[in-house]
């Protein structure tokens, strides 16, 4: 009997003992290597300071509008236009979409837009409401390329003053204030100069365009005639084709020098 209880009690210490050698071992991991992963990660938020709203122009409200070029899902250059409004607020963003159906993509850039023009201005996104109202001569826009239009928008509204309505941008809009790539650079030059615009600005590098000639060469391989398809590469002037100004930007102060008087 004597013998059973011992060897119960020995039992018993040696599942204790498993017991707690496991949870020192996850606890123990958990501390050397479970956020190991975390510890590569380096979340950057962009500081914002408080802004008062009585150190600028800007007072309760400001409206500002732009016209931009868009492109068709079937390729067909179209005119747009964005009116946005900012006031002070809770941080709200909304979109009208009443007119045209946006992309994700496109919200998105509301969304970058936004935060740009508060650092660029200096003000605390949180004490503002914008709101976008878009018109397109189209049924969806869609394209992160509008992404410098809305912050150049949205900087004026804040300031409440008057963009020139004789130039466009296409672009899109990085979280540091430059200007990222935007394609169908020809479609929407042809837009913009329909639309009376003198002046399409553009990101670095594309005021031209490459198109590749498709053409067949043959030749005789022994008693053989072998033919190939070639593509040669051509440059093509954007401005030169389309009668309308191309201008390369890099920043939104940049892009401002253009739009503002």
């Amino acid at each position: 009997m004597t013998f059973k209880i011992i060897k119960k009690k020995s039992m018993l210490i040696i599942a204790i003992s498993i017991i707690f050698a496991i949870i020192f071992g996850v606890v123990m991991g958990y501390l050397l290597f479970g956020n190991s992963d975390l510890k590569n990660v380096v979340v950057q938020n962009p500081i914002v300071s408080s802004y008062s709203f009585s150190s600028v122009p800007y007072t309760s409200s400001g409206q500002a509008l732009m016209y931009l070029p868009a492109v068709m899902r079937n390729d067909t250059g179209v005119s747009a236009h964005v009116i946005v409004s900012a006031k002070k607020g809770t941080g709200r963003i909304t979109t009208n979409i009443n007119n045209v159906l946006v992309a994700d993509d496109t919200q998105q850039s509301i969304r970058m837009a936004v935060l740009v023009a508060g650092i660029h201005e200096g003000i605390d996104i949180d004490t503002i409401d914008v709101n976008y109202d878009i018109y397109a001569d189209a049924s969806t826009l869609e394209g992160p390329s509008a992404g410098a239009a809305f912050t150049i928008t949205t900087i004026a509204a804040l300031r409440d003053e008057k963009l020139k309505n004789d130039v466009m941008i296409t672009g899109t809009i990085n979280h540091d204030g430059t200007i990222g790539p935007a394609g169908k650079i020809f479609e929407k030059a042809s837009a913009a100069k329909a639309a009376g615009s003198s002046v399409l600005l553009v990101p670095l590098g594309a005021s031209s365009e490459i198109n590749y000639t498709q053409s067949e060469f043959c030749y005789m391989w022994g008693t053989y005639n072998y033919c190939q398809f070639e593509f040669v590469p051509e440059t093509i002037d954007i401005s030169d084709d389309t009668g309308i100004e191309i201008i390369e930007v890099e920043t939104v102060d940049d892009v401002l020098g253009y739009f503002l008087d």
